[in-house]
């Protein structure tokens, strides 16, 4: 639902923001690409999650780790009704049940102490994972990307680029500053919205493995197949390897928006 909520805002941001009792109407770049950032990483969250784990044991791990994350992150505000202290208090002893289900795992003993504590302290919900070296490292949100299996062009570059905006950085106002021309705007937002596409065919595809009886939906829709498999070869590191003329595809377009 998260994944579809996002989505669907930013296709209806991409066609403009209307605010009548001001009587505007505007392109707004900087929401789209924190949308679009929130968008690719619930697909990510999903995928670290539910889909890459190799067993039910390690699948029960990471679901957990997630769990215990989510609570500890409520666990640090500090309530001011009534319900919000006793809804606190239930919840600090799903905590400590949680992490006595962590600290039952063979699975976690294989981490650094350090790591151990990481996780049934500080709610780390990403699992360390075992580098060239041998030894385990928590991965970076690229990482879990390239995983996933999606470039490293998307996943490097186009995810720090849409974290500049989620951050505010000198990088996303300046951008904003520059696109004064509607079409300077819509490029800003095109090549995010292909993300979105990326990351909802990445999600379908992973859905429908993780849930059997939804693959159906894709079975009888080829159009909707073949659109899945699309994006998943453009997110993929397909097209890393081919010789494209940027300039002559792009080139002339830019010139125009320099103008």
């Amino acid at each position: 639902m998260k994944t579809v909520y996002h989505a669907s805002a930013v296709y209806y941001l991409s066609r403009e923001t209307k605010i009548p009792p001001l009587q505007a109407r505007f392109l707004d770049p900087a929401s789209i690409q924190v949308l679009v950032r929130a968008t690719l990483e619930s697909v990510l969250v999903f995928y670290h999650v539910f889909a890459a784990p190799k067993s039910e044991a390690e699948k029960e791990l990471r679901y957990t780790m997630w769990c215990l994350s989510g609570l500890l992150t409520r666990q640090r505000y500090t309530p001011l009704s009534t319900l919000g202290k006793q809804r606190l208090e239930a919840e600090a002893e799903l905590v400590e049940k949680l992490r006595d289900k962590l600290r039952g795992s063979d699975l976690l003993q294989c981490f650094a102490g350090k790591q151990q504590r990481k996780i049934l302290l500080k709610g780390e919900w990403r699992v360390p994972e075992k580098d060239e070296k041998g030894k385990y490292d928590f991965p970076s949100w690229a990482q879990i990307a390239t995983s996933a299996g999606l470039s490293k062009k998307h996943a490097y570059e186009m995810y720090s680029y849409l974290s500049s905006y989620a951050h505010s950085s000198y990088l996303s106002v300046m951008q904003l500053r520059q696109a004064i021309a509607p079409k300077q705007r819509e490029m800003l937002v095109d090549g995010s919205t292909e993300i979105v596409n990326i990351a909802m065919a990445l999600m379908a595809d992973l859905y429908t493995k993780f849930f059997p009886k939804s693959r159906s939906v894709i079975q009888s829709n080829e159009r909707f197949a073949d659109a899945v498999h699309t994006w998943l070869y453009v997110g993929s590191d397909a097209l890393e390897d081919e010789d494209i003329n940027w300039d002559a595809e792009f080139g002339q377009k830019l010139s125009d928006l320099e103008q």
